[in-house]
């Protein structure tokens, strides 16, 4: 696995996700979802990661 990239989207989640609350806190809609999407895409990019090593190992 990648270490850069683990780190860059861990960091991207976990940001997203303070984001995210801070938004719902004050009522703030449309920032809310992109906040949201933001955080799914990363952890799609962190799952990838965890396939592509999976399939390496096979």
């Amino acid at each position: 696995m990648n270490q850069e990239s683990l780190a860059f989207s861990d960091g991207s989640v976990n940001i997203a996700r303070l984001f995210h609350t801070l938004t719902y806190l004050l009522g703030l809609q449309p920032w809310r979802t992109i906040a949201y999407a933001v955080g799914i895409l990363c952890l799609f990019a962190m799952s990838w990661n965890i396939i592509t090593v999976l399939l390496r190992l096979a």
